[in-house]
């Protein structure tokens, strides 16, 4: 019998003697005095304290599984690579008791990952810009190259990386923490773009803290829309900060695979010497920003004129529903103008298809009309293609389709996917990329090195350090 999560906190809800070799085990609980959790593709990750120190306990759901050996491997190499960027991890066999729904007992391997003592850096960003604290926020671009280059010189990628983690510590270094993802692969060069993104990001909010918003909305700081943004913002920094112009460079030029490590390892280092990072006005910043949001949909709204009473905010009608705005909270009002879907959301779209993306807690979901809920947000990535019925969704790293019932259409197995808007949908797994049908079945196998999107029934993709063009069969074409 599979274990539910309800088996799990049971188990933690009762640790005496449920563990093998942790004695002293706590559990912070919830409100409802449950285990405090979070669930990915493929863990329930348990904050917990044992001996005096914090760490993360992860289940994985299927016992013997790639992702569990893997994380088996990891715990041992980590080991022998030990760091400050790095916290100490175990993977114990057999370690916690728990008992299935009939009552029968079973052995449960866990990987214990120490937690360091700090702040997570995404809640440490969202701190410091409300503070408007530009030095900790500048400090903070030069620990991120730092961090950067010893990654990227490293034998192995963190394949997750991202503000939430992130943990900076009362010193001010950071630590990377959840290490499901991480490949002993010299050369993956998975980080590299994360690396890039997350850098410029924090060299751009250091100039405009109250740019924080646009960045928290898009979490992975990875978004088309946002990178887009961040090319698009180069003239408004100085000549002196060319490492960083070269930077948004090599952003622009990726596509979604950033192969140039040496160009992006002389950027990190240029970017840290302080007389070459960029300082910029942050009025001409923002206004920049406001003129290129009017054609990146994944951004926040620009305001428009309120046309209800008692709202901060009002969208236009859409599905016969108008999207509002109070005290930073969203919901949605009828043509009469009464609520029929309350202001509980952190961040709404319109209303397209009578579906809808919500951002709920940090995360992203979608209703119907009515306010049901019909994909739970828990998802750090949700885009709606109302055209065609279906969700691309992406969760610690991983993405996936799902259909207008949030049914899954495809295995949450990818590394990336594509736009939406043609027939077939550029896919990444494995480190290779294929192009997948709309209804999940693959159309062109995973063997490129890297590709584009479909764009009139050609897509532009590189293999052996070649690249050719090919049509929606995967026959190569003659170059033009």
């Amino acid at each position: 019998m599979i274990l539910t999560l309800a088996n799990i906190q049971e188990t933690l809800l009762n640790p005496r003697g449920r563990f093998r070799t942790l004695g002293d085990v706590i559990v912070p609980c919830d409100a409802l005095g449950l285990p405090v959790f979070s669930v990915s593709t493929h863990t329930y990750t348990f904050p917990i304290e044992h001996g005096g120190r914090k760490y993360l306990l992860k289940y994985f759901f299927h016992p013997g599984s790639t992702e569990e050996e893997n994380a088996r491997t990891v715990a041992s190499m980590l080991t022998s690579h030990a760091s400050e960027y790095l916290m100490p991890s175990r993977y114990l066999d057999s370690e916690m008791v728990v008992f299935d729904d009939t009552d029968q007992l079973h052995l449960c391997n866990i990987f214990l990952q120490e937690m360091p003592e700090g702040e997570i850096f995404a809640e440490w960003l969202e701190a410091r810009c409300a503070a408007e604290d530009r030095t900790s926020l500048s400090a903070a671009c030069v620990k991120l190259c730092h961090m950067g280059i010893w990654l990227l010189n490293g034998p192995f990628s963190h394949g997750n990386l991202k503000p939430s983690n992130l943990v900076v510590r009362p010193s001010s270094e950071l630590a990377l923490i959840n290490y499901e993802y991480l490949s002993f692969n010299a050369e993956d060069n998975s980080d590299n773009l994360a690396v890039a993104v997350l850098v410029a990001t924090s060299c751009l909010l250091a100039s405009a803290p109250s740019l924080f918003r646009v960045v928290a909305d898009n979490t992975h700081f990875r978004l088309l829309p946002l990178r887009k943004f961040l090319v698009q913002s180069a003239t408004l920094f100085p000549d002196n900060a060319r490492p960083f112009h070269q930077l948004l460079e090599l952003i622009d030029e990726s596509h979604n695979t950033l192969r140039d490590k040496q160009a992006l390892l002389d950027c990190l280092a240029g970017i840290a010497m302080e007389d070459h990072r960029p300082a910029v006005d942050v009025t001409a910043l923002t206004a920049q920003f406001a003129r290129s949001a009017t054609d990146t949909p994944n951004l926040p709204r620009k305001p428009k004129p309120v046309l209800l009473t008692g709202y901060d905010w009002v969208g236009p009608m859409s599905d016969t529903l108008i999207c509002v705005c109070r005290h930073d909270r969203y919901g949605f009002v009828d043509m009469s103008g009464n609520e029929v879907i309350p202001l509980n959301y952190e961040w709404a779209d319109d209303f397209h298809e009578g579906r809808t993306v919500v951002l709920h807690d940090g995360l992203y979901g979608m209703i119907d009309r009515n306010g049901h809920e019909i994909i739970p947000a828990v998802y750090e990535l949700l885009d709606w293609d109302c055209d065609n019925g279906i969700a691309k969704a992406m969760t610690e790293g991983q993405f996936g389709l799902l259909d207008r019932l949030g049914q899954n259409l495809t295995p949450f197995e990818y590394e990336w996917l594509g736009e939406m808007d043609s027939d077939l949908i550029l896919a990444k797994r494995n480190g290779r990329y294929g192009y997948i049908r709309k209804n999940g079945t693959t159309a062109i196998p995973f063997e490129f090195d890297d590709a584009h999107d479909f764009v009139d029934g050609r897509a532009l993709v590189f293999r052996d350090g070649t690249s050719f063009y090919i049509d929606v069969e995967g026959k190569q074409l003659e170059t033009p």
